[in-house]
């Protein structure tokens, strides 16, 4: 399976009209499970840990079943669920640097056997490639490349202007270039 699978979730039924009751548990449940697999995946994106991934996206969705009346259009639920998803990322790793420091890694040049015009990216070595990005350059290539999301939407989730979207992809792209690329 390629990393950059693209599955279309059928469409999200309307909204019930009564602000409370069964009808928008369930509607809400829905929801979740709508868009619970790609929140998980851009959350494992971010963090690289399979337990935090899926604290992230758990508690983006319980914020999502407590504000959800916030959301006045349908149509902005994706993207509010990618931004609380983001903020919630980015408070546990102000709270993680508070508490432990990370240690820098690097690719070893000595494991690269294969000449340059041979090599082909394979997923995994791509997903490791991403997960030793910085979080901003990690961020913005998840969510163009694996989720799919025009730049606007980017915009929207990461609260910046589609100019520098656009920008830190290309500075993006060119770092995984560089840690992909064989030492020479």
């Amino acid at each position: 399976p390629s990393i950059m699978s693209h599955e279309i979730p059928p469409a999200l039924p309307p909204r019930p009209p009564a602000p409370d009751g069964p009808a928008v548990q369930a509607w809400l449940e829905t929801v979740i499970l709508h868009y619970y697999r790609q929140l998980y995946r851009y959350a494992l994106t971010l963090t690289g840990q399979e337990s935090d991934a899926a604290d992230l996206t758990q508690q983006t969705a319980v914020k999502f079943a407590t504000r959800h009346e916030s959301i006045r259009e349908d149509a902005a639920i994706k993207a509010w669920l990618y931004t609380t998803l983001y903020r919630e990322f980015l408070l546990l790793r102000r709270r993680e640097r508070h508490t432990v420091e990370f240690e820098e890694t690097h690719l070893d040049p000595a494991e690269e056997t294969t000449p340059a015009q041979e090599r082909r990216v394979d997923s995994r070595t791509a997903v490791e490639a991403l997960s030793k990005m910085d979080e901003p350059h990690r961020s913005v290539l998840s969510l163009f490349y694996v989720d799919d999301l025009s730049y606007r939407e980017i915009s929207e989730i990461l609260g910046a202007p589609a100019g520098t979207v656009m920008s830190r992809l290309s500075r993006a792209k060119d770092a995984l270039r560089l840690l992909l690329s064989p030492a020479v």
